[in-house]
Parts: structure tokens; sequence; C-alpha cells
């Protein structure tokens, strides 16, 4: 175990599902059988997204359980780079663009559901940021640099090109609203989820079935 042993991720990756069978026992089921790992490394995992919102969108977590990426050390953030690129990568040769968000918590702030750290990695070919009504700055630096009290939104659209809002209080699930507008559906809130994804996350399985990671992170 992790050692946080109140964290749903720190438990997922031993194999250990945290939420009841009463509320996701289907996706227990992939927990389970390690099926719900994507991608497995030393210091960065790839994992699904009990609540997805399209085919592909999986979480991008860190092995350390840390509250989010501006918390991770520069070694943990080269390697989070590394595997943003064989993410791009692999889905330009889909010739599906891919978007990258985190809901980041500050020392005296959370906007994450979750208490550990993720980049949601979602392929679409539309880009989120004609759904954003928040004002969002460029961000010229890495994100080591959000590191504070307050909590943040850091993007990265489909071009590539990395924004951030830490100035106002972002509600949970802010973004998953906003995408699940740009696909015109309405599952979102995944404290409330009751469907039953198997189907979705299986196309999601295929469709990482050939992605691979030359260096062993």
């Amino acid at each position: 175990m992790n050692e946080n042993a109140k964290c749903p991720f720190c438990y997922e990756l031993v194999g250990i599902p945290f939420y009841s069978d009463s509320k996701i026992g289907w996706y227990n089921r992939f927990i389970q059988n390690k099926n719900n790992i994507v991608y497995k490394g030393k210091h960065i995992n790839i994992i699904l997204d009990f609540s997805p919102l399209a085919i592909g969108h999986v979480l991008i977590i860190p092995e350390r359980h840390i509250l989010s990426f501006c918390d991770a050390t520069d070694y943990e953030i080269f390697i989070l780079l590394k595997v943003q690129k064989e993410l791009r990568k692999y889905f330009e040769g889909k010739n599906t663009p891919v978007e990258f968000f985190e809901h980041g918590s500050g020392s005296k702030s959370s906007a994450a559901s979750v208490n550990h750290a993720h980049f949601h990695c979602i392929p679409t070919t539309e880009s989120i940021m004609q759904k954003m009504n928040i004002k969002l700055r460029p961000l010229e630096k890495d994100i080591q640099s959000l590191k504070g009290e307050k909590g943040y939104l850091y993007i990265e659209d489909i071009h590539g090109s990395k924004y951030y809002n830490n100035e106002n209080e972002i509600v949970s699930q802010y973004m998953k609203y906003a995408y699940s507008e740009l696909f015109h559906h309405n599952h979102y809130d995944w404290k409330t989820f009751s469907h039953d994804c198997t189907d979705i996350l299986n196309e999601t399985l295929k469709v990482y079935s050939n992605f691979k990671i030359c260096a062993e992170f």
C-alpha cells in the first residue's frame, strides 16, 4: 500500500478497490483484475477513469502520493512530460489530438475531487478552450510554479498550448462539466455516477492496446 491509506488511487495501484461494490462494483472488477492500469511505470502511471468523458479518457497519476503535480519533483515532472509526449505521438497516429488538464490543490484549497495528483488525458478533435468561461493565462513556466495556498486549473489544449487560472475558486468538476457540454452528454459527476461504463472502458483499453513507452519510467 502506498503512503496514504485514504486515497482511492493508492488503493487502485495495488489492485484493491476503495469504493464499495454498491457504488461501482463493475469498476472494482477492473481493479481486481489489474485491467484498470493502462501503463505502469516506476514513477508515473496511467489508469482508467471510471466516469469517462469519452473513449480514450485516462488519468496520468504519480506513483508517489502527492496532492498535485505542482508538488512533484523535477524528475517526476521530467517523466510526466515524456509520458505526455508519448501520448500525443500515439494519438497523432490515430489522427486525434489530445488535451490534458489538472484541477490542482493548494496548501489551503482543493478543487480536486481526489487529493492524489492526476492529469486527465482526453482525445478530442475539438478544443475545450471554446467552452471556457473563466479567465485563463498562458503558462510560460513549468507547472511547479503554480504551487501555493490556492488551488489552480491547468490546461494543455490540442495544440500543446498551456494555460492556467489560480485566481478564482474553481468548483469541483468544472472541467468535466465543460467537456460533457463539448461532447453533448451529461455524464460528468462521478460522485453521483451510476452508469456501468464497462463497454466504454473496454473500448478505451482497445484504444491503448498498442501504446508503449520505450524507456522505463
